[in-house]
């Protein structure tokens, strides 16, 4: 890696910081396609062996995206296809956030369910106003990414 030494060296601080502490940080890597942001990944992920990676894109534009790289992380963990019936998949999402989460899961699989696409009969969010629904949300992931850091 040529002129990438300072960022891989801030990016390997913030690793073991993490190992350390077991509280997950967020990264922002952004620049012009063909920088190298992939190959500085790689790099990273290259010196942690035995690492969770969760992977997700964020699109660049649209309504309604705010999660959607933390959905498809989830769908990605929780083997979820995009050929799965809706009952398949809710299952497999049931199973990943109880086997992080345990037994107090049901209102982070409800939220975590509603970003991905899902409505799950009898769910407190189904009908919240808007402030509750963002509140919701970010309670969910944050329990399930901080448990995820947790079972690691």
């Amino acid at each position: 890696m040529i002129g990438r030494h300072e960022e891989l060296a801030m990016l390997d601080a913030i690793s073991a910081r993490v190992a350390r502490e077991r509280v997950p940080r967020l990264v922002t890597l952004f620049g012009q396609a063909g920088v190298g942001k992939s190959r500085l990944l790689a790099e990273l992920l290259g010196r942690l062996p035995g690492a969770r990676v969760l992977k997700g894109r964020y699109l660049p534009y649209g309504e309604g995206i705010t999660y959607w790289s933390l959905g498809e992380a989830v769908e990605t963990a929780a083997g979820i296809l995009d050929t799965d019936a809706a009952d398949v998949a809710l299952e497999k999402l049931w199973a990943a956030v109880a086997s992080v989460l345990g037994d107090a899961h049901d209102e982070v699989f409800d939220a975590i369910a509603w970003t991905i696409g899902f409505s799950v009969p009898g769910s407190a969010i189904i009908g919240a106003d808007p402030e509750q629904i963002r509140h919701s949300l970010a309670d969910a992931w944050q329990r399930y990414v901080a448990a995820l850091v947790v079972e690691s």
